[in-house]
């Protein structure tokens, strides 16, 4: 094989159609281009089943690159509903200390060092040269959440405390997983909503996931 690529997403819907199609394989979980192989992952949401499926997935067997695909909510105007974006950065919330003064993560709280590997102040850092194919993606940086809050007030708190323009509910999981075990990522996520909008009918979810269909499906073309 060429080149063996993993392709994990948290949810069927966030795939969306990349393996229904003639070519696909193994109950539509392997995908054969040339002499490249591209297998799919479903992980689940949310960071702790993120993280075990995809440290699974690779004990299984060693992939030369990473490919982590998803919606995600923009905390500004910018990026677009159903813009793809290529996230660089991510940080952690809701893990840390709070008291009767507030929250405290769990660098400020003195719990972790802020450059414990593969921590570089306290963030976690794509070092992979992205590929050209991706190089006219709007790049982000994003947090990672347990919790999802309605309204503008919190969003903007997290959006200022972590100078993230949009968040995740996994990102960091695939993050630490791949720096631990120093595979080659990338991590696309299509904005299919304003963070805080909970009300689905408003978001742009076929949208978001076509587009982003459209990128990874490139991606594969290209190899």
């Amino acid at each position: 094989m060429k080149r063996k690529v993993l392709l994990i997403f948290p949810t069927e819907t966030e795939a969306g159609d990349l393996f229904n199609s003639s070519k696909a394989a193994d109950n539509q979980r392997n995908l054969y281009i040339g002499d490249s192989r591209f297998d799919l992952l479903i992980s689940g949401v949310g960071m702790m089943q993120t993280a075990y499926a995809l440290t699974k997935a690779l004990a299984s067997g060693r992939y030369d690159f990473v490919v982590h695909g998803g919606i995600a909510g923009s905390y500004h105007q910018e990026p677009y509903e159903g813009e793809v974006v290529n996230v660089v950065s991510e940080s952690i919330d809701d893990m840390g200390v709070e008291n009767h003064k507030g929250f405290y993560d769990v660098f400020e709280s003195g719990i972790m060092n802020r450059n414990t590997f593969p921590f570089e102040n306290g963030i976690l850092k794509n070092p992979t040269l992205t590929p050209d194919l991706f190089s006219d993606l709007t790049v982000v940086k994003a947090v990672t959440v347990s919790r999802l809050y309605e309204g503008r007030e919190k969003n903007y708190e997290r959006a200022v405390n972590y100078q993230a323009q949009i968040e995740t509910m996994e990102g960091a999981a695939v993050f630490y997983v791949c720096l631990m075990e120093k595979i080659p990522f990338v991590q696309l996520r299509a904005i299919s909503n304003r963070a805080g909008v909970r009300d689905k009918s408003k978001w742009h979810l076929n949208e978001s996931i076509t587009a982003l269909n459209r990128v990874i499906n490139n991606y594969i073309s290209s190899l």
